[in-house]
């Protein structure tokens, strides 16, 4: 017997589009999934193509690529985006495709570049979901709706 229970996104990302004299319109066009080492599986949706473009959110590591003395930290990105490829045999191809700086509110803004950094450039917007489920509490274990676990029983 196999139980699968569905994970939730974590965050939602959103398409801003400035309107003049009326308020931005915020259009959903994805979601993202936390990870176990805190990076994020991100789906993006685009007009006219079925399948969602997978991408993988990672924290930029400060230690490994530190800043010059008295940079500024606003102007520079906190997070890389990159699109996975998965390879036969072999390791998978990971491909920069983006950045993302964070806000003030600690959501994200991420910055689409496709790995052509003189080129267009999409924007989005990547805030915690506000329906998100909160943590269970540690000290009584019971299994979390938010997480997917897929379980096979051994026969015995």
């Amino acid at each position: 017997m196999t139980v699968t229970i569905k994970k939730l996104p974590t965050h939602e990302l959103f398409d801003v589009q400035d309107r003049e004299g009326q308020r931005p319109f915020w259009n959903k066009v994805g979601a993202a999934f936390e990870n176990k080492d805190a990076s994020h599986s991100v789906l993006l949706y685009q007009p006219g193509i079925p399948e969602p473009k997978r991408l993988q959110l990672r924290r930029i590591d400060r230690e490994r690529r530190p800043l010059a003395d008295g940079a500024d930290t606003k102007r520079f990105p906190t997070h890389e985006l990159f699109a996975v490829t998965e390879v036969e045999g072999g390791p998978n191809d990971w491909k920069r495709v983006g950045v993302a700086f964070t806000n003030k509110d600690d959501s994200l803004s991420l910055i689409l570049d496709e790995g052509v950094r003189d080129g267009p450039k999409a924007r989005f917007q990547m805030r915690a979901r506000r329906d998100a489920p909160a943590a269970e509490p540690a000290a009584e274990h019971q299994p979390n709706p938010a997480r997917s676990v897929t379980r096979k029983s051994k026969a015995a």
